[in-house]
């Protein structure tokens, strides 16, 4: 649905992140830790997608 409207759509795998969330002691329940830890990557999936879009710009 996404794609159909226009948006850009990065994948993260979420494997382990249910664990990483379980380690977080910001008193988050373990689905909230782990929806948060599915953001964090997908943040830094696409820092590191536009750095190297930044860098073939320029070569």
């Amino acid at each position: 649905m996404a794609v159909k409207r226009g948006f850009e759509v990065y994948l993260v795998n979420p494997a382990g992140s249910s664990k990483l969330g379980e380690g977080l002691a910001w008193g988050l329940d373990i689905h909230t830790a782990s929806a948060f830890v599915i953001g964090w990557w997908g943040v830094n999936s696409l820092k590191t997608h536009n750095h190297s879009q930044k860098e073939e710009q320029f070569s």
